[in-house]
């Protein structure tokens, strides 16, 4: 099973407490964005993205598309 948007952010920002550097948001978006899945990735277009929870928000909406259609297909 995939792992979850909220899962994977969380996971990114974990990560990002780590980091001794300090990451403009819009950076944290388009890093975060590169490590998801390729047919997610495709349709999310990062430069109208501000924040992660924009993204996260970006990426429900394309899985809910996804889901919708492949179960009237």
């Amino acid at each position: 099973m995939p792992e979850s948007i909220d899962d994977y952010l969380n996971r990114f920002r974990l990560l990002k407490t780590r980091c001794f550097t300090q990451v403009p948001e819009h950076e944290l978006v388009e890093m975060a964005a590169g490590g998801l899945d390729y047919s997610i990735r495709n349709k999310v277009d990062t430069q109208y993205l501000r924040d992660m929870a924009q993204l996260a928000d970006r990426v429900r909406q394309v899985e809910r598309l996804k889901a919708e259609n492949s179960r009237s297909s």
